[in-house]
Order: C-alpha cells, then structure tokens, then sequence
C-alpha cells in the first residue's frame, strides 16, 4: 500500500504537469464561443461513498437549477459538468484533471477530507478553486470546505450532557480520518464539557464492533461518537445492540443518515441520533423556531424537484453550489478571481454564516442550524430531540 506522503507526491507531479493549463487561461468563464458558464462536480456517485456523493450532487444540481431558472449569470447559463471518481481514491487526480481540460471556473467536491487534502496542491497548482464538502479548514490558496467545523460537535455533547450519557468514548478509523476527528470533533467535546475517556479504533471495514463495543462498556462510557462512515454506524450500533446497552446513545454527523443507512438500522435506530441540518427537517420545525420560514424554501424546492425530502447530505452540495454561484454573480468569472473572492467573502446560508479569511477557508458560524434526532422506521421520519433508547 503506498504511504500517504507518496500520494500526496504524486499528486504534485500531476499538479505540475497541469500548470500550462491555467498558463493557458483554464478555468476561465469566458472561453470563445461559450455561451455557458462551467462549474464542475467532483463527487462519488458510484460505489461505497455513493450515498454521500449522490445527495451532494442533488443539492449542488438544485442550486444551479435555481439560478438558470431565473435567466443564468449576466445572460449565461450554469452548465453542470459532473465526474464520478467512483469511490476510488485512484480516480480522484485524473477526474479533477478531466474537469479542468474541460474548462470549469471552480469545482465542487469531493465529499471525502483525505480525498480533498490530496487534490489540494492539484487545486492550487491549476488555479480552479475547490469548494469541498468535508468538515476540515484547508490551507492551500484554491481550497475551500464547507462543512461546519462548529455547531454539530458542540450539539452532540450537549445532548449528551443534557441526556447524562456522560463519559463518551470515541470509534475512529486509524490514519487520516483519525487525525481529522482528534482536530475538529475532540477539542470541541472538550470544550463543551464532555471530553473523549477512550479512543477505540477500528478498521473501516469491519461488520463486527462488538470486541470494540466491550471497551465501550468497561471503560464506563454511556455514550459513543461514531466518527466514520454510515456502514459503521450500522456496525456499532448492532454492537449496542448485542451487548444489550439500552442504556446508552451513539452520535454521529448527519451525513451518516442517509437513506441507505437509516433503512438499514432497523430497531437499532433506537441506538443512534444524528445532528442533522436543521434544513432537511425544517417541516417538522416548530412554527415558533425563526429559520423555520428561510429554511422551508430549500425544503419546497428539493421536493419539488426529487419528488422526495431532502438527504441531510443535499444541504452542503446545495451550500457548495450557492458559494460558488454568489461569487460568480459578483463577477468574479475565472479561477483567481474567484479564490480571491471566496478568501475573505462573508456569505449567510441555510446552515449559517461562514466568513472566511486567508488563514480560516472554512469559516463556518453554524450554531442553531442543526438539531439532535433518531430515525423512526414505523413512520420513516426523524424524531427530533427526544431521550436515549431504553
């Protein structure tokens, strides 16, 4: 298996290799004989992070939908060119070098932090900004993120807290994911007065946590925080659920609760509560709740145009696209222009307001737009709030 530093080598060589091409004037708006402004997609549409690429591109699809709707930027269309890296950490540099050959302003995506801290030198090195929908705050010029760093963490520990599900323990998956968790999710749990007892890892991989689960319980914790994908919340919650700890509560980030896993939870729902964006649930927002009324217009529109309620992950694809599009509408049309303006732009959204600076591409201020709920399979919608299973 090669070490990360070599990947993170070879991508350099190919950002090199892909400088002539913003030399050259790519990921300019403007091209002769364009009628339509390319934005790209880079996201896994197929394969094992499928249930997270997909959402993202339906909320990505409606934000430019909406602006087309409306006649375009200055008489030009948004023309949505998607990649499909497949799930396949492989097909992530040649996918973003497809999408600059083909002239985009700025690409969205990929929807993985490991994947998008690899293609950050790409980024930079052809001068197309990337806006990724990963909860990290890059470093490189062209790089960007919008999942909210604050908010959702600081929502988990307080239901926690608030719960008496104290200590909590952490699930990670060693190496870069591990890494990522001990920077943005533990300080944050700290900070809010639960801070981790134990870090238990365990492989991406596995169907079975009960080993794992078992330290959960010696080490006294009545909480878990669940820092990977879907397919391991399934694992640990299944875990709770073999170990008979119907005393206790799994948390995790919203993205997790796609369809795909929430099916597949099952009675083990009971187990697991999700911060989700308040926007994928604003019907069941209570009417005295002030975003209530902001966030419905998402809401409207992705059902409108899926037939369906929107997937927490559709949030952040649809936050993604307007960052992109308010910059455009400013007349930032190329590449550099764009990045300098997404440096220090101040940009409310449906998850809060994010004020970036050179030193903080992220800047998300989301507190107050997520809220702690389970999923009830009898009627196939998210309990929001509510107590721990028993």
């Amino acid at each position: 298996m090669r070490s990360r530093t070599s990947r993170r080598s070879a991508v350099v060589a190919a950002a090199l290799a892909l400088a002539t091409l913003s030399a050259c004037g790519a990921g300019s708006a403007g091209e002769p004989g364009g009628g339509t402004i390319k934005i790209g997609e880079l996201y896994s549409l197929s394969g094992s992070l499928a249930s997270l690429g997909v959402p993202l591109d339906q909320g990505f699809s409606l934000a430019i939908d909406e602006v087309n709707t409306a006649g375009g930027i200055n008489g030009k269309k948004l023309e949505l060119v998607r990649a499909d890296y497949k799930s396949d950490t492989t097909q992530a540099v040649p996918k973003f070098r497809e999408l600059v050959g083909k002239g985009v302003v700025a690409i969205g995506g990929p929807e993985s932090a490991v994947i998008s801290s690899t293609l950050e030198p790409l980024a930079t090195a052809t001068k197309v900004p990337m806006v990724a929908g990963s909860g990290t705050s890059p470093t490189t010029p062209f790089a960007f993120s919008v999942y909210p760093t604050t908010g959702y963490f600081d929502l988990m520990a307080q239901y926690v807290k608030a719960q008496g599900k104290e200590p909590m323990c952490a699930f990670v998956v060693p190496g870069a994911s591990q890494q990522i968790q001990e920077k943005s999710a533990f300080p944050v749990f700290q900070q809010n007065g639960v801070p981790v007892r134990s870090v238990i890892p365990h492989e991406q991989a596995a169907t079975d946590l009960t080993p794992q689960m078992s330290i959960v319980r010696s080490d006294g914790c009545k909480s878990v925080y669940e820092g990977s994908t879907g397919a391991s919340v399934l694992a640990s919650a299944q875990a709770m659920a073999n170990l008979g700890m119907n005393d206790s509560v799994l948390v995790t980030v919203g993205s997790n609760a796609n369809s795909e896993v929430v099916k597949a939870l099952g009675a083990n729902a009971k187990y697991v509560y999700f911060a989700l964006p308040k926007a994928a649930v604003a019907t069941q927002l209570p009417a005295s709740d002030p975003q209530r009324a902001q966030l419905m217009h998402f809401y409207d529109s992705f059902v409108a145009k899926y037939q369906s309620p929107p997937p927490p992950s559709s949030v952040i694809g649809y936050i993604i696209g307007t960052q992109i599009i308010a910059g455009l509408q400013a007349g930032n049309t190329t590449g550099e222009t764009l990045q300098k303006w997404l440096d220090t732009a101040t940009l409310p959204t449906i998850l809060g307001t994010y004020a970036r600076t050179p030193q903080q591409h992220n800047g998300a201020a989301s507190a107050g737009y997520f809220v702690m709920g389970r999923f009830d399979p009898a009627t196939s919608t998210f309990v929001l709030g509510g107590a721990s299973a028993q």
